[in-house]
């Protein structure tokens, strides 16, 4: 068995010797990281094509989300200004005598709610 393998060994180093079998070698070595580099660059091309997309997603966001958040503020300053004039009225005094309206106490609980 010995034998058999050193004879083996002998037939692997003929080969390697033989200049047509190692270009071979070569040659599909170099094709398969040739292959291996393009499958690459394409990945690379559609995850850069993603991030574009989701950046563009993101800053079209962050803008809508500006431009809601300054109407919510604007929003809210008119509901509180509008809840005071409402609250100044009802605190006149020609307004308190008049029992139906400002002895409801009902919503008494929400006065302080936007000050």
């Amino acid at each position: 068995m010995d034998r058999k393998s050193k004879r083996d060994q002998n037939r692997e180093l003929q080969r390697y010797k033989d200049i047509s079998y190692l270009t071979t070698i070569v040659k599909d070595r170099q094709d398969r990281q040739h292959s291996t580099n393009l499958t690459m660059y394409k990945d690379i091309g559609q995850m850069f094509r993603r991030a574009t997309k989701l950046f563009d997603r993101v800053s079209t966001v962050n803008k809508e989300s500006k431009k809601s958040s300054y109407n919510v503020r604007e929003l809210i300053e008119r509901a509180k200004s509008t809840y005071k004039k409402v609250d100044d009225i009802l605190s006149r005094p020609d307004v308190k005598k008049m029992r139906c309206v400002g002895g409801d106490t009902t919503l008494s609980q929400y006065r302080n709610f936007f000050k």
